[in-house]
């Protein structure tokens, strides 16, 4: 619970999020605190460099579900490159619910 800049809902990426198994049944959840525009830069610069993994401005949680609720209704949300309206949002890992191959 808290205010923050960005939330990310995340399964792929291991070089950014060495933390994400595709197979533990749950989500990877970033939060990065309300550090402002000049925060966020300087958090993209150490995402470049692989320092992001202590930040104390980046929060990362293991959860198999999710309510993302906005402050406002003129919030947005981007899901998966869509603007969603600012309404909660409720993620459930449904493990199992659908056959997924890796290779």
């Amino acid at each position: 619970s808290g205010e923050f800049l960005l939330v990310g809902l995340i399964k792929t990426g291991r070089d950014v999020t060495p933390y994400v198994h595709l197979s533990d049944g749950c989500l990877d959840v970033f939060l990065i605190r309300n550090i402002g525009v000049l925060g966020l830069a300087s958090i993209s610069l150490k995402v470049a460099t692989k320092q992001h993994l202590t930040d104390s401005d980046i929060i990362h949680i293991k959860a198999r579900s999710v309510e993302i609720v906005p402050a406002s209704e003129s919030d947005s949300f981007n899901v998966d490159g869509e603007v969603a309206p600012g309404r909660s949002l409720g993620v459930t890992v449904m493990k199992r619910a659908v056959p997924v191959w890796c290779s």
